[in-house]
Order: C-alpha cells, then structure tokens, then sequence
C-alpha cells in the first residue's frame, strides 16, 4: 500500500504543482489507487482522507483474515470405487 500526503501550502500559484498534481492523478488512474486532494487550510477532505485509508486499511486485513480461514483445496479427488464381483473357480454340482 502507498500512501503519499503533500504539504503544497500555498504553492498552487507554482506551475510544478499543477504538473506533480496531474501527473498524481494520471499515476492513481494508472495503477487502480485512490486520489484525494485535500486542503489543510480550507479544511478540505483533510479527515475523509484518512477515515478513507483507515476504512480500505482494515478491509483489507479482514480480506486477508477471511482468505486464510478458507480451507486450502488438497488437489485430489474423491472417487468411489465399486467392489467388483469375482468369479469363484470352483462350482458344486448335485447328481
């Protein structure tokens, strides 16, 4: 898991903070991660952000907690096998 919090305070007048910001963006779509913006000073998705990665932090260890309890599969297979019926060599005649 990656998490990555900016301290821009102030920089967004800064060309290099719009390029690292979508180039951020880009790199969340990419790989499939969340990206939130948040802002410290207008108090912006400051909180969400970390309820969302506590929130996806133990939904993940409950994901891992719950695929060790299934039981491992042992590869083989169970087939009934009928008794086959032999014959007998000897036979009993009455005269």
């Amino acid at each position: 898991m990656l998490v990555l919090f900016r301290d821009t305070a102030g920089q967004e007048r800064f060309r290099t903070i719009t390029t690292a910001y979508y180039r951020g963006a880009m790199l969340a779509i990419e790989h499939n991660i969340k990206f939130m913006e948040t802002s410290a000073v207008s108090s912006i998705n400051v909180e969400e952000a970390f309820y969302t990665l506590a929130r996806d932090i133990k939904e993940k260890m409950e994901r891992k907690v719950a695929a060790q309890a299934q039981p491992k599969p042992t590869g083989g297979h169970l087939h009934s096998i009928e008794p086959t019926r032999k014959r007998s060599r000897f036979m009993c005649t009455i005269l």
